[in-house]
């Protein structure tokens, strides 16, 4: 809870600061000291990852597995898109580790060093009781196929140690049941000595999943409980969130969740230069991309333009000192409706891959895209950290735009790295924006905002309605009510028309396509309106 090294920290405020420290100081002496680091185990020194004496960069793709019922028992199993859509390969366990084992085999050879394995895909039944989807069977439940569960997990994590390969399992999070912090606390309990097991994910984007909308003083609280779990049953292994994006700063505020990295999600080509540089520019803690990716079937979007996309994101996340690198997915789920969800992977689904040393050959054919992250991850960049040209205009907003400004409550200086969400009056479209150096902020919109929410790191929020009269900013301002795209949302907005290229070529031969916007496309608008000035305190809560 450090005040921004921009920000002048008056006398008084920094009287409360140390009362502050000096309290925490009291509590965490009440707290389990922290183990002394084990060599074999992944630690962190710094923002740097280490084992056995040297640095280590995860490289990292996310893997779904499904719980299933064989004839010999519970088994894990790849999730049942992987491969051929909407069907188990195999029902037996021996049968099952041959198609891990190559899988694993290859991921091993794409150039990735470990594997975020998604085993939170856990739903509750009417009575509250939580269980993997088995889609042949029915449900395989925590509670009573404990062990069960635990040993077909412990059967993939040796899997993984063989083929050189850690594990960074994403749990369901503990705290939604006590079901699930006993399955928690029983995971953390058979992996205590396992380094194979390098660290856990807590919680997958608590923006979208947290269903009691915890404030930051609530989810600080939660998180603290993890922590404390963590210490006792696994003490080796590290701790970490899985954030959506920069507004869940609102309230799983990442500056103040006690984890020893963070790991965020970012994704849209027009919003990723721009999260990514507000995560290393204002959170103060390691970081890594958890998962990334642009979705390709090589129709709308092309492999090319997914294998550029993969040599600018690293390049990116290079320049701005992430931790650390992960790729969402293994493979394409075609069965998945959504386009964006289905075709992320680095392996398709048609064709067949044979890996050396593997028996299973494999129902699906390396995109482009997967040469390049190998390559890529193994090249040093000298890249600046900047935002791109459309920091405070990401999607290219063209009807409305609300300037205002953000202070410290107690010294009235600007605010920098504040992040201002509006929604429509009906709450269908949300946009967001920053503030500057200054704590000035434009909020671009192609409808109205009415419903607001404002914080900065450490900060607390706001939160209010506000209705605003908007000027024409342009002499050809259109009637307001012949203004077009009012009900677009991000999901719709695609970044190919925001290109300074004319077309998408076969062959990219340049280090910035991707990310290249034209500026002069994000920073007008039809109207504008003068939303004020909003004032930010230092106490979070």
């Amino acid at each position: 809870m450090q005040p921004s090294p921009r920000v002048p920290v008056s006398g008084a405020l920094r009287h409360f600061y140390l009362l502050l420290l000096a309290a925490t100081a009291v509590l965490h002496a009440c707290e389990s000291p922290a183990p002394e680091p084990r060599p074999e185990f992944i630690s962190l020194e710094g923002k740097q990852f280490r084992v056995n004496g040297e640095d280590f960069y995860p490289v990292t793709v996310n893997y779904i597995p499904d719980f299933i019922t064989t004839d010999d028992g519970f088994a894990l199993s790849p999730t049942y898109t992987y491969e051929k859509p909407e069907a188990y390969e195999y029902r037996d366990r021996d049968s099952l580790l041959m198609q891990f084992d190559a899988h694993l085999k290859l991921i091993r050879d794409m150039g990735f060093n470990s594997v975020r394995l998604c085993i939170d895909r856990i739903e509750s039944d009417e009575k509250g009781a939580y269980y993997h989807k088995d889609h042949y069977t029915g449900a395989v439940y925590l509670s009573e196929h404990t062990e069960e569960i635990l040993d077909a997990f412990e059967s993939f994590v040796d899997l993984a140690a063989q083929n050189d390969l850690y594990v960074m399992p994403l749990i369901r999070a503990p705290h939604l049941a006590p079901g699930l912090s006993r399955f928690t606390e029983a995971l953390l309990k058979r992996f205590a000595d396992n380094p194979t097991v390098f660290a856990y994910d807590f919680f997958n984007e608590p923006l979208y999943f947290d269903k009691d909308n915890n404030e930051k003083k609530q989810a600080v609280k939660i998180a603290e409980g993890w922590r404390k779990m963590m210490r006792k049953h696994a003490p080796h292994q590290l701790m970490c969130i899985g954030f959506s994006e920069p507004t869940e700063v609102f309230r799983w505020d990442p500056s103040l969740i006690p984890t020893d990295f963070i790991a965020f999600h970012t994704y849209h080509p027009l919003r990723i230069q721009n999260e990514i540089y507000w995560y290393a520019t204002f959170i103060d803690k390691p970081w890594m991309i958890g998962e990334t990716s642009l979705p390709a079937d090589n129709d709308s979007i092309s492999y090319e333009e997914q294998r550029q996309f993969a040599h600018e994101v690293v390049r990116h996340v290079k320049a701005c000192g992430g931790s650390g690198f992960a790729w969402w997915e293994f493979q394409d789920e075609p069965a998945v409706i959504r386009y964006d969800a289905a075709y992320n992977g680095l392996l398709n689904n048609t064709g067949e891959t044979r890996v050396p040393g593997a028996s299973h050959v494999i129902t699906g054919t390396l995109k482009p895209a997967a040469a390049q992250l190998k390559e890529s991850l193994k090249t040093e960049t000298a890249a600046p950290c900047t935002c791109n040209v459309n920091y405070a205009n990401m999607l290219g907003y063209k009807n409305f735009v609300l300037e205002g400004e953000i202070k410290d409550r107690e010294t009235g200086a600007g605010i920098e790295g504040a992040v201002i969400r509006g929604w429509s009056e009906h709450w269908d479209i949300a946009m967001n924006t920053f503030s500057d150096a200054e704590g000035r902020f434009t909020l671009y919109s192609n409808e109205p905002c009415v419903h607001f929410e404002i914080s900065a790191p450490g900060r607390d929020l706001l939160k209010f309605n506000q209705s605003h009269e908007y000027t024409a900013a342009r002499e050809n301002a259109p009637p307001l009510d012949s203004l077009t795209d009012r009900g677009l949302e991000y999901h719709d907005i695609s970044y190919q028309p925001f290109l300074r290229a004319d077309s998408i070529p076969a062959r990219i031969e340049t280090d910035a396509f991707i990310f290249d916007f034209d500026p002069e496309l994000f920073n007008k608008a039809y109207y504008r309106a003068d939303a004020g000035t909003f004032r930010l305190s230092a106490r979070y809560d």
